[in-house]
């Protein structure tokens, strides 16, 4: 696999994803649903700031400061924000790749620590399976994003890694 294309794919399919949701009203936006992160608002924050945290993780093998993460947590701005925030949040996502890569850090097996109630969560990976993680992380809420929209009458839909990468169609 190559990840830099993988990533790329991740990106063309992100940006399928956001179209509709730049005609959205506020109200539609915030609209509450009965799965998933319940608003759409609270899903695109979320995985901006998630991408973000791997993409830390990715490049230094240590937990990220959450106070500076691109959108601030357990808010909901408006999607403006988060539209304006992404395509500098996926240059970095795609420098911390590159530069694991680069320095042989893309195998190479990171730990953290953090306490949390009273225990202690160990985080051990390395940057290949935390990119997997961020794959696999925004897939999933995209789907329930893309549930969202099709409730509001905004299909999204064709945004399998097959149909970027590999197939193609004659006439």
């Amino acid at each position: 696999m190559d990840p830099i294309r993988t990533f790329d794919y991740l990106i063309r399919a992100r940006a399928r994803l956001l179209e509709p949701l730049r005609t959205l009203t506020e109200a539609q936006y915030r609209q509450e649903f009965p799965f998933g992160m319940r608003r759409l608002s609270a899903t695109l924050p979320h995985m901006l700031n998630a991408e973000w945290s791997y993409a830390h993780r990715i490049a230094t093998g240590q937990r990220p400061d959450r106070s500076l993460a691109p959108i601030p947590y357990d808010t909901e701005p408006p999607f403006a924000d988060i539209d304006a925030a992404w395509p500098a949040q996926s240059e970095r996502t795609r420098a911390a790749i590159n530069a694991s890569i680069d320095t042989r850090q893309w195998n190479t097996l990171h730990e953290t620590r953090t306490p949390i109630d009273g225990r202690t969560m160990i985080v051990r990976a390395p940057a290949s399976e935390i990119f997997v993680q961020l794959l696999c992380h925004e897939v999933h809420h995209r789907s329930q994003a893309m549930s969202m929209l099709r409730a509001l009458g905004h299909p999204v839909q064709d945004l399998d890694y097959s149909l970027f990468n590999y197939i193609t169609w004659e006439k």
